[in-house]
């Protein structure tokens, strides 16, 4: 299985040989890596053009002969981040900016991953912090079990973002660099130490639908797609509305609950479960307070009520005991959201809705 590393860069290419030599030499078992695609800005691809590469003479090509590692064998890889005129950011700092590194570090994830002969080794410490939480949401989304999620740690600390320190030297030697203020130190060789910090993910590949992997979505939109999935799978539940014994039987994968209405709350809401919604207005009272009560005194008519009792203000209280109801009984908010009777002003008038599915509905009238 070949082995890539994708690294994030920002200002700050030795991210990238500290990366390298957690991988390739602190390790006890080190990983063989073929290929290195560093994902960057228009800045940052000049500066590890000018830092790591310089013609062979780059901290990258020193790296390599300091730990005997040919250079050949790993590709060296740069991707500048472009947005969506195919135009190179110098820098990721605007809303739209960010939306467009979102989308590219996304796709490119997404396609790496597509092979399955690759395991993918992702290093997020370098680049904006935006940048670093596109590759962490774009692991979930399309990592797979072979792949890793990585940070990288420097002791002692004086070390982090130091412009003058790429790797630790063979030999435990020591370093000398120069602070801010152009005042030189010395770093003890024993005291640096580089780790990978491996971060586990939540592995969603396998609820992102083929589609999805496919299509040129942006990373919004495939989130958006990828949560409808997964709450559909998880939390949207399946109900039986029994008219006769004025029940509905919700079921939500493994449990089941059942909840008890009067005949009032009953009609409305085997209405809803019939439509979905309901505008109550008042200039909606003369057809739609009607429509209820013909479900109402179809099933219950020994009660002898009138239809007035499903005009506007009455509606309100029903909606208001059916959701105490609902809620008491089952205590799962996100359930919940799809079983309790929402109400939305619309233009000054609320709409009445429930979130289920009609398809998940079952009606039995028991006639």
């Amino acid at each position: 299985m070949k082995t890539i590393l994708i690294a994030l860069v920002g200002a700050t290419p030795q991210i990238v040989t500290e990366t390298l030599y957690a991988l390739l030499v602190a390790q006890e078992t080190p990983y063989r890596l073929e290929e290195i695609h560093i994902i960057t800005t228009s800045l940052g691809r000049d500066k590890c053009k000018e830092m790591l590469e310089d013609y062979g003479n780059g901290a990258y090509y020193r790296f390599c002969r300091d730990y005997r590692i040919e250079p050949a064998s790993m590709k060296l890889n740069t991707h500048v981040v472009a947005d969506r005129h195919i135009s190179e950011l110098s820098d990721i700092r605007s809303i739209p900016e960010n939306e467009d590194a979102a989308n590219f570090i996304t796709r490119f994830i997404r396609d790496q991953a597509s092979d399955p002969e690759t395991r993918i080794l992702a290093s997020l410490a370098g680049g904006r912090k935006t940048m670093s939480t596109y590759m962490g949401f774009a692991m979930q989304l399309f990592g797979r079990r072979q792949d890793r999620l990585f940070h990288v740690l420097l002791q002692p600390p004086v070390l982090e973002n130091n412009p003058g320190f790429f790797y630790p030297p063979p030999q435990g030697k020591d370093v000398l660099l120069k602070n801010r203020a152009g005042k030189a130190f010395r770093v003890p060789g024993a005291d640096i130490r580089i780790d990978l910090a491996e971060i586990p993910f939540i592995h969603l590949r396998e609820h992102v639908p083929p589609s999805f992997r496919d299509e040129l979505l942006d990373f919004t939109d495939i989130v958006k797609n990828t949560q409808q999935v997964i709450d559909e799978a998880e939390y949207i539940p399946r109900m039986i509305v029994d008219m006769k014994s004025k029940t509905i039987e919700v079921s939500v994968r493994e449990k089941s609950y059942e909840i008890v209405f009067a005949p009032r709350e009953m009609a409305l809401y085997c209405y809803l479960a019939q439509n979905g919604e309901l505008i109550n207005a008042v200039h909606q009272q003369e057809t739609l307070a009607p429509q209820i009560f013909d479900i109402y005194k179809t099933h219950y008519p020994y009660l002898g009520k009138s239809a007035k009792m499903f005009y506007a203000e009455n509606l309100q209280q029903i909606r208001g005991k059916l959701n105490r109801k609902i809620s008491s009984v089952i205590d799962r908010p996100l359930v919940n959201g799809y079983l309790t009777i929402q109400s939305d002003m619309d233009r000054y008038e609320p709409r009445y809705a429930i979130s289920i599915p009609l398809k998940n509905i079952t009606i039995l009238t028991g006639k």
